[in-house]
């Protein structure tokens, strides 16, 4: 069932923004009241799954990515979701990184004096910047790319 969710999500919208963001025991809930409640107001629909043990969910927001004005919505809705798990006290990121997707959000987590001493490590480590250069730092938004039609070994 896990290995057919992402690709039934698809059957809610052509495009989906996915998050995997965690949040503390005790705001589980909340974070997923926000999520129907966000889906409720926008009709974006926002399926989510994962492993709550560990307070670590999949969010999704599906939407149609020809229409600029849904488009925009989604962009809209996963800043709101970035900012409501930041004030549940959560992290932007459960267990799949930062990366490029979630860059745009990275100071909503991180202060600047934490995003410095960051650069500076990475700068110690990688002088060269061979090691996904500009991977966090530069923010990029995935929602404004163009959707490649194209089959992953997982999506059968």
């Amino acid at each position: 069932i896990r290995r057919s969710c992402s690709q039934a999500m698809f059957e809610l919208g052509p495009r989906k923004l996915n998050e995997d963001v965690v949040v503390p025991f005790e705001h589980q809930l909340d974070l997923l009241e926000f999520l129907e409640a966000l889906h409720q107001e926008t009709g974006l629909p926002t399926p989510t799954f994962g492993h709550a043990a560990d307070g670590n969910f999949h969010a999704h927001i599906m939407y149609d990515d020809a229409d600029p004005d849904r488009r925009k919505e989604a962009e809209n809705a996963v800043r709101r979701l970035m900012d409501t798990v930041i004030d549940l006290r959560g992290a932007i990121s459960g267990e799949h990184g930062i990366g490029l997707a979630k860059s745009p959000f990275f100071s909503l987590q991180h202060s600047p004096s934490e995003i410095t001493a960051m650069k500076a490590v990475k700068q110690a480590l990688d002088p060269l910047n061979i090691l996904n250069p500009d991977k966090i730092w530069s923010p990029c938004e995935p929602w404004t790319f163009t959707r490649e039609d194209v089959r992953m070994p997982w999506d059968h």
